[in-house]
This record gives C-alpha cells, sequence and structure tokens, in this order.
C-alpha cells in the first residue's frame, strides 16, 4: 500500500486560571519562549511526566519553567528542549490584513523585522529566521530576542530589513518615557551588580538616548540603576503611589528574631529553611535588593524578602527557648533547683527549697519532672535547673556522706579511723586521727608511727561515734 498522506489536527488545551477564566493555548513545533507553556514528556527530578509548567524568564533572562518545588529549570529548555512539548497562546486572528514584505539592506529601525542572510554567530538563531529589532546600536547590530527565549546580538552585515509593501495601520506605540516618569522593572538586569529586582516600581532620573538609556532610581532603598528599553514600562498610577509607601523592611531591627515562612532553600536561602527561627543581621541588605539581612542557618547569612519573614513574639521566642533547654535534660540527670533571688518558681515551691538537689525522671515538651528529696515528681520550669557535673555530683555525695554524720565536709574528729590517699609516701596509710590542724592531721599509723599527712588527702572510713574497738577498750 502506497504512504498515506496523513493530516494530524493540532492539539489544543486549556488552562484556567484563578479567575475562572480560560486561555487556550495551541502545540507548535519550535522551542519554547516566555508565555507559552510546555508538557513534561519523561519524568525527572520534581518534574512530573504528562504535567503542564508555565515559561517564564529567570532573573538572569533565560527561559525556564518552575518545578514542582518551586526551583527554576532554565537547562531543560536550553538542552533537552526534545523532553518538552511546546503549546503558544491562541490568539485572535489580526484584523488587518497580512502584510507582503521587502528585503532592504540597510540599518534596522527599533520595532522593524528583519531577516538572517548571512549568519556569523548563528547562536540560537539561522539563515531565514525572522526577528523584531528590539534595539539598535549606532552601528547597525541589533539585539533581539533569539529562538530560546534569550536576549541576543545579532551583526550589521547578518540581516536584511523587511519593509512591508503594503504596510498596515500599526497599532500606537506606547509613549516614550521621560526624566521623572515612574516605570516598573519587567527584566531584571543581572548584568550588573545589585540590580534592581523584577517588579520594582523606580524613577526615571536620567535618559542619555544610548543602547541602555535609562537610569533609574529604586523607591524602597534609592538604589541607581541603568536600564534598557524592554526592561522596564510605564508604572500604572497604583504602582507609582509605591514612592509614598512606608517601607516594609521598616518593621524589622538588628536581633529582631524571625521566622521564615517561604522562599526556604531557594536563591539567596540556601541552607535555610521554612519555618525554622532566624535572627536579623540588617532589616535592609547592603547589597541594595530589598531584602532582609538574616543569619543563623547552615550558611552564614541569607537574604529575605519582608514578606517572607515573620517577627517572633516574645512568648513564642520563650516557648521555643524552653523547648530546646529541655533538649539539654535527660531522664537520670543530677541538676540543681536555682531560681534567682528574689523571684519565685514557674509552678511555685511546693516542699522543695532553692539549692536543692534531684533526680530527673521525666522530660516533657516545655517542663522537666525531678525527684527532690521533700518532693517527688516536682514540676519544673528548665530554665529553673541546672545540671550538675561529674565532679559536682561527686561532691554532692560527699556532703550527703559527712551529713548522715552531722557534719560539714572534712570535719574530722579525735578517734576517726582514716586512709590517706595521695602521690606522696602517706599513700595507703590507715590509723586513728590524734591532732587536727588548720591544713594537717596528726594520725597514728597501725605501726605505731606518728604521720603528718594533709587534710584534703584523708578519707573518712569510720567516724570516732561508730568505733566499737574504742567503746570496747574504754
Amino acid at each position: 500500500m502506497a504512504k498515506l498522506n496523513v493530516v494530524i489536527p493540532v492539539a489544543d488545551v486549556e488552562v484556567r486560571g484563578e479567575d475562572g477564566k480560560s486561555v487556550k493555548y495551541r502545540k507548535v513545533d519550535r522551542r519554547a519562549q516566555a508565555g507559552d507553556i510546555v508538557k513534561a514528556l519523561c519524568v525527572g527530578g520534581d518534574i512530573t511526566e504528562g504535567a503542564f509548567y508555565e515559561v517564564v524568564r529567570d532573573v538572569a533572562g533565560h527561559v525556564c519553567f518552575v518545578d514542582d518545588v518551586g526551583d527554576e529549570r532554565p537547562y531543560q529548555l536550553k538542552h533537552c528542549a526534545e523532553n518538552y512539548e511546546v503549546y503558544e497562546k491562541v490568539t485572535e486572528p489580526a484584523q488587518t490584513p497580512a502584510a507582503t514584505y521587502r528585503e532592504v539592506d540597510r540599518k534596522a529601525l527599533k520595532g522593524e523585522r528583519i531577516r538572517i542572510v548571512d549568519p556569523i554567530m548563528a547562536i540560537d538563531y539561522a539563515l531565514g529566521d525572522e526577528f523584531e529589532a528590539l534595539s539598535v546600536g549606532s552601528d547597525g547590530d541589533v539585539h533581539i530576542t533569539d529562538n530560546v527565549g534569550s536576549h541576543n546580538c545579532v551583526y550589521r552585515s547578518e540581516y536584511v530589513v523587511l519593509e512591508p509593501i503594503e504596510k498596515p495601520a500599526l497599532p500606537s506605540q506606547p509613549k516614550r518615557l521621560k526624566v521623572g516618569d515612574y516605570a516598573k522593572v519587567v527584566i531584571g538586569d543581572t548584568r550588573y551588580n545589585n540590580a534592581i529586582p523584577e517588579g520594582a516600581v523606580v524613577e526615571i532620573i536620567e535618559d542619555d538616548h544610548g543602547d541602555i538609556p535609562f537610569k533609574m532610581r529604586s523607591l524602597v532603598d534609592r538604589e541607581e540603576r541603568w536600564a534598557r528599553l524592554e526592561d522596564v514600562v510605564r508604572a500604572t498610577d497604583e504602582e507609582a503611589a509605591a514612592k509614598d509607601a512606608p517601607d516594609p523592611r521598616n518593621k524589622f531591627a538588628v536581633g529582631d528574631k524571625v521566622r521564615l515562612i517561604s522562599g526556604g532553600g531557594t536563591a539567596g536561602l540556601n541552607g535555610y529553611y521554612n519555618g525554622k527561627v532566624y535572627e536579623v543581621l540588617s532589616p535592609k541588605s547592603p547589597y541594595g535588593n530589598e531584602k532582609v539581612q538574616i543569619t543563623g542557618g547552615d550558611l552564614q547569612t541569607a537574604y529575605a524578602k519582608p514578606d517572607q519573614l515573620v517577627k517572633v513574639s516574645a512568648e513564642e521566642l520563650a516557648e521555643i527557648e524552653r523547648k530546646e533547654l529541655c533538649a539539654q535534660f535527660a531522664v537520670g540527670d543530677t541538676v540543681k533547683l536555682t531560681v534567682p533571688d528574689g523571684e519565685t518558681p514557674r509552678y511555685k515551691w511546693g516542699n522543695v527549697e532553692n539549692g536543692a538537689i534531684g533526680t530527673v525522671r521525666i522530660v516533657s515538651g516545655t517542663e522537666v519532672y525531678v525527684d527532690f528529696p521533700a518532693q517527688r515528681y516536682w514540676t519544673a520550669d528548665p530554665t529553673e535547673l541546672t545540671k550538675l557535673s561529674a565532679e559536682e555530683i561527686s561532691q554532692h555525695e560527699d556532703e550527703k556522706r559527712w551529713a548522715a554524720i552531722g557534719r560539714k565536709v572534712n570535719e574530722f574528729k579525735a578517734g576517726d579511723l582514716v586512709k590517706i590517699e595521695s602521690s606522696d609516701g602517706y599513700n595507703g596509710i590507715v590509723g586513728d586521727v590524734r591532732d587536727i590542724g588548720e591544713r594537717y592531721l596528726g594520725v597514728l599509723d597501725t605501726n605505731g608511727a606518728y604521720r603528718g599527712p594533709r587534710k584534703s588527702t584523708a578519707k573518712l572510713i569510720v567516724p570516732v561515734e561508730q568505733r566499737f574497738d574504742l567503746a570496747d577498750a574504754a
């Protein structure tokens, strides 16, 4: 059978917006451009097979889409285009008749259409491609949006101008911005450090009529940058009113504790996570990007928009600190009640006195339950407890043993049986205490020799009150 010439019908899809209105898109055989939607033909990291994604530009002006977790993906559309179907927005047919063009070898004017006739660089454009001249240099070189949606430059020798033979009525062109006008940034120009971000409202303060004619000043932080014609559009009355609006960053102060509520893990906030609490390092970023500088994450600093942060109240912060303190305690820890002088414990004193030493029995949320000698399961705020070190615990045990016989630590009496534990020649001696000095003891050892060890090296074996051998001798 002969090969059939089959016509495949166009594939239309409709996208319904939040306002309930539908926009129709039609499948096309070309690279994606900003304003299109794409359909993923295979699964990828954070990309769902069969799902549609809106095509936008990233901060560098590259065509990209935002994946399932909010990351921008310019690489996929530039280097893996075969994995995506492209759909362009279906527009109403033009009411003016189609124009017939003739090729003219001359320098183009802004807004005219050009055709590539002698490609030299040929980066993302080819012989026969047609583009609109977005801006034109003094040497005739033309700036265009190329086949992958990126800004590109075509040399004068590479193109001819397409002049309409029957020129249809053109829509009125927007009036050129002038000094003193307010504009909105639609392309954040990342060719310069500290670019004024996309969406910012600016004032035009200079126009030199060059390739990058407008000098603009941010209404938020007064940063000044240069912009191309296509980087800005005239601001609406509502947008221009932003000049009188207070800077949203003014509600933050150095040292404020803030919770990150969105944007965690994205550019500028890598190592910082939604829901976590951080500290304001500077309410106004030193880099002029209308953001708040914060610290306390995996990286030393990060930058968040004001609407990505909420201040943490003193009550909430205290609750967080109590939970963090509770995490330092474990069942079995020996702790001391250390309430500041003149203050009362969060849950009152009960039968316990300040300075009491007990054992942790339960750690729960923001509370610690302690067994003290005078009261079991005493409820404590973690700020009221001090965890004792091994040395402090040993000292406490000594105090309990001496207190059991009615004495203070190392309060020796004549007749006590002691053992010397030292690094000198007295080590290991056992004997009766005969004399008690301020720093030394007089001890008669089992061989009848009189010794003078330091008091701090003597360990009580049997107090005189419990010496049955002395009682029998008496």
